[in-house]
């Protein structure tokens, strides 16, 4: 009877590891679904972000096939008026628009692969654990 309850328990042991492992760490998981969730958020807000950005662009398009150029544009495309003068700066950094943001990608500190691999590890353990007690139990 005592056999039958120690299977029974270590049957249990391992479906709760297993479950775990199955709902938390796998392919479908609770931390994977939350990974897929972070980079569909960043990549619809670099969507977003294309799209205004290509309304604007197609406005100025119009704008300058209607012949409406501001000096402002003339200036950075290298047009002086005649009375003015050029000075060059020599400047090795680069500054953003105001328009174009940075994306970076945040990596965490542990990766999912690492968690399954120790989640692994930790239930090899418990079982390894759970046959030492048992061993021991049988031995008195």
């Amino acid at each position: 009877m005592v056999n039958y309850l120690r299977n029974i328990l270590l049957f249990v042991l391992l479906f709760v590891l297993f479950g775990v492992y199955m709902f938390v760490f796998s392919e479908s998981g609770i931390l994977e679904r939350r990974e897929v969730k972070k980079k569909n958020e960043k990549l619809s807000n670099q969507i977003k972000d294309l799209k205004l950005k290509n309304i604007e662009l197609s406005h100025l398009y119009n704008k300058y096939k209607d012949g409406l150029v501001a000096d402002k544009d003339l200036l950075m495309w290298g047009y002086l008026p005649f009375d003015k003068s050029l000075i060059f700066v020599d400047n090795s950094n680069r500054l953003l628009h105001k328009n174009e943001k940075k994306y970076e990608t945040k990596k965490s500190k542990i990766e999912i692969t690492h968690l399954r691999i120790i989640w692994v590890v930790l239930s090899v353990l418990i079982i390894l654990l759970y046959f030492s007690k048992r061993s021991d139990m049988t031995d008195e």
